[in-house]
Parts: C-alpha cells; structure tokens; sequence
C-alpha cells in the first residue's frame, strides 16, 4: 500500500513520487512545487489535523488533508 502526504506523521519525510487526480487539480499541485522526486517534510498539523504545515524545497506550505491525500511518496 502506497503512503501519502496526509500518512505523515510530524516530522516525517518522503520523495514525492506521483500525484493521482484531475488534471487541473494536479497542475496546481505542480506548480505549487509539488514534482516528483522532491523532497517533502511534515512540520506542522493544524489542531484538528487540517490544514498540514510542508516544508517543499526552501519553503512552507500549508495544504488541507484531503489534497495531501493526492500526493503519493516513497
């Protein structure tokens, strides 16, 4: 079974291996850095486990579960 973003738990790392949904929801993933093959941390979760805080290359975003849910790693 593969893990995703949203498996993560604070302060755990994967390689971003492939994004699964439609393309304009993968497109905006895409350009928000989201690429395979890079790096992703898990820094922070908001109290209630929605929105994640990434550390993606030199910066932090922070993404609702349900989209991190998309982003597969290895």
């Amino acid at each position: 079974m593969k893990r995703t973003v949203a498996d993560l738990k604070i302060g755990e790392s994967g390689i971003i291996d492939e994004i699964l949904g439609e393309s304009e929801y993968v497109n905006r993933l895409l350009e928000m850095g989201f690429t395979k093959g890079t790096p992703v941390k898990l820094n922070k979760k908001a109290p209630f486990g929605d929105p994640l805080g990434l550390q993606v290359r030199d910066y932090v975003l922070a993404i609702r579960k349900s989209s991190a849910s998309h982003i597969y790693i290895k």
